[in-house]
């Protein structure tokens, strides 16, 4: 019998019993089974357990497992500088085979120099929209990497920033602009070495077609374990996991509610509280990507922005643009700090380093 120490990261409950992710002290990740319902009822995510374990073939058995007390700083005991170095290795890497796939498909990348808040406020950042669509009017396929800052303004941190793509496409619609990200990843997961520590996926099966549900198929399945749930909410990091459950590998949810999406978001042509954006989801770490087809139409929009309540000065410059002939066009972000996550690092090295910047500080 073995025992380890670290904290849940998943947690799913199947007929046969529990399969649980635990992210030891180390940093790396291990899959348990644990036959016996009682020994779960109080184990949750994010909580700090000991585990007794008997290795039976392939699986780890669970013998016991119980809830210790949690660390006041989950990092303390981790190889910081280890992570660290390997974090920023692996992300280079992934920044570079992303700049490699996307010139190959010819896209051209115009290196917006800002950065934007990560706020349920539509209008906080358009300055990057305007650039990317501005573009549009002279090239077809255009990406720049963004750093997103979350919305605590009032923090003088510089770990709480996060790396995103962005990219549109003109001319194209939303399933083409799906096929191409999926097409994407499946070239990134061709790259062994970099999935080497994963041990949550066998990237032999992450191959596309990926799961594709509607969002009303996706409300059902949340329904059966949040019946509170409202159509036409948000689906948050709660129901991210509840989805997660129910699927062994990436899965997409489209066509999202329209109430819960910008303006500058077109409606679906066969219902118009819905709109033709879709997430991309991967089990046990949540939404990664988001595809849309953006309105084209000057007065497409300004009936949106009027209908939902918005401010009309709020969207000048979107308005101005689709005069001046902005073509039709896809828009697909993807947050590449939670897909380093997928490598098997447990965090992001932005935010290791932070850790031991407040620690210098």
């Amino acid at each position: 019998m073995k025992i380890i120490t670290g904290w849940v990261i998943g947690v799913r409950r199947l007929m046969s019993g529990t399969i649980i992710d635990v992210e030891l002290l180390n940093g790396t990740r291990e899959q348990f089974v644990v036959k016996k319902h009682d020994h779960i009822n109080k184990i949750h995510i994010n909580t700090f357990v000991e585990i007794a374990y008997t290795e039976d073939g392939k699986n780890k058995i669970v013998d016991y497992i119980k809830t210790l007390e949690k660390k006041s700083d989950p990092y303390e005991q981790m190889d910081e500088y280890n992570n660290i170095f390997r974090g920023l290795e692996i992300r280079s890497k992934l920044v570079r085979h992303v700049q490699s796939y996307l010139t190959q498909n010819g896209f051209i990348d115009i290196n917006i120099p800002i950065a934007i808040y990560n706020t349920s406020d539509h209008v906080q950042s358009p300055i990057h929209v305007f650039y990317l669509e501005m573009a549009l009017l002279r090239f077809t396929k255009i990406y720049s990497f963004v750093n997103v800052v979350n919305d605590n303004k009032s923090s003088n941190t510089f770990y709480h920033t996060n790396l995103r793509l962005d990219a549109v496409v003109a001319r194209t619609e939303l399933i083409e602009t799906m096929d191409f990200v999926e097409n994407m990843f499946s070239d990134l997961f061709k790259n062994r070495t970099m999935f080497s520590n994963n041990n949550i996926f066998n990237i032999d099966e992450l191959k596309p077609p990926f799961y594709r549900i509607s969002y009303d198929e996706a409300v059902e399945i949340i329904k059966k374990k949040n019946p509170n749930f409202v159509w036409g909410s948000m689906i948050g990091p709660n129901e991210e996991r509840v989805l997660s459950a129910y699927f062994d590998r990436p899965f997409w949810v489209m066509y999202l509610p329209r109430k819960t999406q910008p303006p500058l978001h077109r409606q679906k042509p066969d219902n118009k509280e819905k709109t033709m954006t879709s997430i991309l989801l991967f089990p046990w770490y949540g939404k990664t990507v988001c595809v849309t087809e953006k309105i084209f139409s000057a007065n497409e929009l300004i009936e949106r922005i009027s209908g939902d309540g918005y401010n009309k000065e709020d969207y000048n410059w979107a308005v101005t643009l689709r005069n001046r002939g902005l073509p039709p066009h896809t828009h697909f972000h993807i947050d590449l700090e939670k897909f380093i996550k997928l490598t098997g690092i447990s965090i992001s090295p932005h935010v290791i380093l932070g850790l031991i910047h407040q620690n210098f500080s």
